[in-house]
């Protein structure tokens, strides 16, 4: 909610009332958020390598855990990297890059924390309710991002080929092109996601 809130925020900044919006992984699933909720300022959705629900919380947690201990460590991060972009494994410039960029992004306790926020991800019940155009982008064996976008009404898929999590692919490229030229811009949706909250005080009427 946080992260949509940035999204909208920024939105408001460059005074842009409804725009498409692009989203990778954890970004992504900020960004359906955005749609399901402000269907009024999202025009189209592009979800790169999204994710409803984080995996296994044991194996998670053990993740979590060596995130702590071992953030900062080349080593720890060119595993990272190579196992984000295969086709990128030696790369030198690359592992370089990535490893100056995390250093600096993050210290030890704050990807510990990041990590674990992705392993308490549960959107499964928030992709139903999005109604704007979307197109998702994932690789074959991405099972849970297609079965994402088989939810979504307005949902349209794209696999590319290869292994590899970077959006900068020469396949993801096109299919994000072809999808904000050739699809029109729709109506805005007449649904958003709500919450209702009701309380009961034990005990209020005697108080009161």
């Amino acid at each position: 909610e946080g992260w949509m809130d940035d999204i909208r925020s920024g939105l408001d900044e460059e005074r842009i009332e409804r725009a498409t919006v692009f989203g990778v992984a954890d970004g992504a699933n900020a960004s359906l958020l955005l749609a399901a909720t402000y269907p009024e300022r999202v025009e189209r959705l592009i979800l790169h390598r999204p994710f409803q629900k984080a995996g296994r919380v044991d194996d998670a947690l053990e993740w979590v855990r060596q995130v702590r201990e071992h953030w900062g460590e080349r080593e720890f991060l060119t595993g990272i990297a190579r196992h984000l972009n295969p086709q990128l494994a030696e790369d030198e410039e690359y592992l370089d890059w990535f490893v100056w960029n995390h250093r600096q992004s993050s210290s030890p306790a704050s990807a510990a924390e990041y990590w674990r926020m992705q392993a308490a991800t549960d959107i499964t019940d928030i992709v139903g309710a999005v109604r704007v155009p979307t197109l998702v982008t994932a690789i074959a064996d991405d099972r849970d991002g297609i079965d994402l976008a088989a939810k979504l009404p307005s949902g349209t898929c794209v696999v590319y080929p290869g292994s590899g999590a970077s959006p900068f692919q020469a396949a993801v490229v096109e299919a994000v092109l072809a999808f904000v030229r050739g699809e029109a811009a729709r109506p805005v949706p007449d649904t958003v996601l709500a919450t209702v909250l009701f309380t009961d005080l034990v005990g209020s009427t005697a108080i009161a």
